[in-house]
């Protein structure tokens, strides 16, 4: 996210923008079952949400979908998923 941001002229198909799609692909695809990868998840919903500006808002980004998975995750972790 860093090497997107700090590349304001990246293309979609540049490097840095490439290697940001593949994690956000791979975080998306996780479904954490322990307390410490849904802290992991947790931190890079807070990572994502505040990606486009300095203001956290997860609307309209993956940091939406994570919450959720998060919520998903936890409800299972105390045997109720």
């Amino acid at each position: 996210m860093a090497a997107v941001k700090d590349a304001p002229d990246e293309e979609e198909d540049g490097p840095a923008w490439r290697a940001y799609e593949e994690n956000r692909d791979a975080i998306s695809a996780i479904r954490p079952q322990t307390l410490a990868g849904m802290i992991a998840k947790a931190r890079a919903a807070k990572l994502e949400a505040g990606f486009w500006d300095r203001d956290e808002n997860i609307h309209g980004t993956m940091a939406e979908p994570w919450a959720w998975d998060l919520v998903n995750s936890l409800l299972q972790l105390a045997g109720e998923g």
